[in-house]
């Protein structure tokens, strides 16, 4: 888990705890993306980091770190 210290938009501190997530493209599409191991993502089987649409399946979908590494903010289970 990394920590992030943040500040809000009414510049209050945050402290956002995030881990990275390797991750590959869904098969046979151009769109969308899933854990390269499935118990990678918090929620653990087949569930996506990240949909094909771009919205987040794994509970916390937060950004790319590159180009196969995303974060994403849901706690551990």
């Amino acid at each position: 888990m990394i920590q992030e210290i943040t500040t809000n938009i009414d510049g209050e501190i945050e402290i956002l705890k995030w881990r990275p997530v390797a991750i590959k493209p869904y098969p046979n599409s151009e769109h969308g993306t899933m854990p390269l191991h499935n118990d990678d993502c918090p929620h653990g089987g087949e569930i996506s980091c990240e949909s094909r649409s771009g919205d987040s399946l794994c509970g916390g979908y937060f950004g790319h770190v590159g180009r196969a590494v995303i974060r994403c903010i849901e706690t551990l289970k």
